[in-house]
């Protein structure tokens, strides 16, 4: 492997980050660290589907489906990791039946999952109707799985 070091983090479905059974707490490492996820291509630790390099280091992450949970939103900001803001345009959710989960994209074909807070205050303007969801009137696209999901293209 050409990184010096490497480590194992696990993303719980709450979108907490452990490292070694400790939770990491800190913003601005939590900031840094989840603004360099991306998909594991590096062919190791293929068990591990996420990394977020660091210089010479290589950290690799597991989590049920993502490891980037919004948290809180506030006016039209989804917040996550630390206090990292995302801008929220409601043309951008996509559901994934599998999960019955809400996700939204970050970048690079990355997807965050909305936490239960933010279904909280996103529910008040979802509803279903002949076994489709809309947000206020736009339709919200329906996915199998989200593996399926993340196999979109543009």
């Amino acid at each position: 492997m050409k990184f010096e070091r490497y480590y194992f983090y696990y993303v719980d479905f709450e979108g907490n980050l452990f490292h070694e059974n400790s939770l990491l707490t800190d913003k601005n490492f939590l900031n840094f660290f989840y603004k360099q996820i991306q998909y594991n291509n590096t062919g190791y630790f293929e068990n591990y589907p996420y990394i977020s390099p660091c210089g010479k280091e290589m950290n690799f992450i597991a989590c049920g489906d993502t490891p980037i949970v919004f948290r809180n939103i506030e006016e039209d900001q989804l917040i996550y990791a630390g206090d990292l803001k995302l801008f929220f345009d409601p043309h951008h959710l996509k559901y994934v039946e599998r999960s019955s989960q809400l996700y939204y994209p970050v970048k690079n074909n990355l997807y965050g999952r909305m936490g239960k807070y933010v279904l909280q205050e996103l529910s008040n303007f979802i509803k279903e109707k002949d076994g489709k969801y809309y947000y206020k009137d736009y339709e919200i696209p329906i996915f199998k799985s989200f593996q399926d999901l993340i196999n979109i293209k543009g």
